[in-house]
């Protein structure tokens, strides 16, 4: 069975890695989606062919997990008050 969603923890946060893709121009996508305080943050990578995109989404999930860190990392200096 092919895999389009993956879970990750990372500290309070919870990530899901989507495979969509784009309605508008058909493009690959990877979509990354959290929540934080009620506050929901998602952002879209898109790619030239679904091969590059679904190579990136099986590759090493510390590629991925390095994403979703570097968003934590904007993502809390963004909220803070």
């Amino acid at each position: 069975m092919e895999k389009w969603i993956k879970i990750f923890e990372i500290g309070s946060y919870q990530f899901a890695v989507m495979k969509k893709h784009d309605d508008e121009n058909d493009n690959p996508l990877l979509c990354f989606v959290t929540f934080k305080d009620g506050i929901e943050l998602s952002f879209n990578l898109g790619f030239l062919t679904s091969e590059i995109r679904d190579q990136k989404f099986d590759a090493e999930d510390n590629e991925l997990i390095s994403t979703c860190q570097s968003v934590i990392t904007a993502f809390d200096e963004i909220a803070e008050p």
